[in-house]
């Protein structure tokens, strides 16, 4: 139950990493980039009480598909500042310097983000200078994605019944070559086929007309799908809904974590695991 409680607060965008004494200016960061559509992790606001603190801050880093630095002087002398820059860069997080205080950055700092293109936000309002940093989130954000837009799928019905997924009433196991292990938040655990036609796409998403229904409240309605490639028969999970009518896709709001990075599509291999929302997905092949 622990991991589940931590992991319904991770799974977000931006982690946003300042001093204490900017707290507002974070704060409207925050608001900021949330009000176009970005989740932030933020400390203390998405801190789980009773739980370590480092073990979060180092989950949401991991989670994280980009990292906003508040630069300050303050941040220049906080020593939880420089712990979590050098773990984001440690493990390949873009760092974005957004700086409210016309300072330098720490030689500490400096070490970590010399390559970084520094946003400044000094004079005020802050808020004037917002546009800039939510357009070069939605740059980063957007490069970790695969550019495909649109491609042609055959879309087979799906039957569900009540409030658990299944499949259609003609499969079952034997006619599949990978299962997942579906782990929700709250605690509920169960396993779901997915079939092999190649003509047949497994949906998931909190509408009830999805093959593997989430109900939570940052899954979309029609989330991401599972689908065989046709030129190799491998599985592959899709970020969004296709539309039968026209072809095209439309992608999910919140986006499907594969290894904990933020992706538009990708392979699935025994053992991946998958966040969508607050579930966690684990990939079980059977051959």
């Amino acid at each position: 139950m622990r991991k589940n409680l931590v992991r319904k607060t991770l799974t977000r965008e931006v982690f946003i990493s300042y001093a204490s004494n900017d707290l507002p200016a974070a704060e409207a960061v925050c608001a900021g980039l949330e009000s176009e559509g970005y989740s932030c992790w933020m400390a203390p606001r998405d801190v789980t009480p009773g739980m370590d603190w480092s073990e979060q801050i180092v989950e949401a880093l991991f989670h994280a598909g980009v990292v906003v630095l508040v630069l300050s002087s303050d941040a220049n002398n906080s020593h939880q500042v420089k712990r979590e820059i050098e773990r984001a860069v440690s493990t390949g997080r873009a760092v974005i310097p957004f700086r409210i205080e016309d300072v330098p950055p720490s030689k500490s700092l400096a070490f970590f983000i010399s390559t970084s293109h520094w946003l400044d936000a000094i004079s005020p309002p802050l808020e004037r200078h917002l546009p800039r940093l939510i357009a070069a989130v939605r740059s980063h954000l957007l490069s970790q994605l695969d550019a495909t837009n649109t491609f042609p799928i055959v879309v087979k019905e799906i039957i569900t019944e009540g409030n658990e997924s299944t499949l259609g009433k003609d499969d079952d196991v034997s006619r599949c070559r990978i299962v997942l292990r579906v782990m929700e938040a709250g605690g509920h655990t169960w396993n779901i086929p997915v079939p092999t036609d190649e003509d047949t796409i497994f949906t998931i998403g909190r509408g009830a007309d999805n093959t593997l229904i989430l109900k939570d409240g940052h899954v979309s309605r029609r989330h991401a799908f599972i689908r065989r490639r046709l030129d190799d028969g491998e599985y592959e999970i899709v970020d969004g809904a296709i539309n039968s009518a026209t072809g095209t896709l439309t992608r999910s709001a919140k986006g499907i974590f594969v290894s904990g990075r933020r992706l538009f599509r990708a392979s699935l291999n025994n053992g991946t695991v998958i966040q969508i929302g607050n579930s966690q997905i684990v990939v079980m092949k059977l051959d």
